[in-house]
């Protein structure tokens, strides 16, 4: 408030995509509380719609990605698959496989067996890591392994906003011959309240558009 007016600004912010966007009203001083949440509220549904491309990412996962995948297999026997990814954050450290269940989800809603990998079977795949040819026992019955390193880490603020950069890396494996049939690597940033769900959501999104990408392969 200064002199005989009340000053509002109004500011929103697009968690994914950290841009911002506001507004500023000068009302008259003896407007009460109820009447300036009713203007505010006005010029916000107002303003809104103006702003929502700009404020909203785009959808980028692609409407027929996931439907091409189950056609892809529609009729077939899919192999049982196996997936490992150890994901670290810089930071305190935060149980939640993120990686893993993105491919899993991806995996079992396109018909795709994958095996449960008990603490000791994905200590071992871990173990490992350099010569896969040696889990085909304790895998047995499993013919791809899907196999990872991902990492993620906090990269500042904005308004308040953490932002998360995530990095995924990537290797589709065949237990029997040992070989190594796909690898690849992608990036994604995600902003959020909380610095460890902006880095999951970062490492969920990278995870997915490697799925995407190498499944179908």
């Amino acid at each position: 408030t200064t002199g005989s007016k009340v000053y509002v600004v109004c500011k929103v912010l697009g968690a994914e995509t950290g841009q911002v966007k506001g507004f500023f009203l000068t009302l008259p001083q003896n407007i009460s509380l109820d009447e300036l949440i009713e203007k505010t509220g006005e010029k916000l549904q107002e303003s809104l719609p103006a702003w929502a491309k700009e404020l909203v990412p785009a959808d980028q996962q692609g409407p027929d990605e996931e439907a091409a995948l189950k056609k892809l297999l529609a009729g077939k026997t899919a192999p049982s698959v196996a997936v490992a990814a150890p994901e670290m954050h810089v930071g305190p450290r935060v149980i939640d496989p993120a990686v893993e269940t993105e491919f899993k989800r991806l995996l079992t809603q396109t018909g795709v067996p994958v095996t449960a990998l008990a603490p000791d079977a994905h200590a071992e795949v871990i173990a490992h890591a350099k010569d896969f040819s040696q889990l085909s026992r304790s895998l047995a019955g499993t013919r791809y392994l899907i196999y990872g390193e991902a990492f993620s880490e906090a990269a500042g603020t904005v308004q308040g906003m953490t932002v998360a950069v995530g990095r995924v890396e990537i290797q589709i494996i065949d237990l029997e011959s040992g070989k190594v049939l796909a690898a690849d690597r992608a990036s994604a940033r995600s902003v959020d309240l909380a610095e460890h769900l902006a880095a999951k959501t970062a490492l969920q999104k990278a995870s997915r558009e490697l799925a995407l990408k190498m499944l179908p392969k």
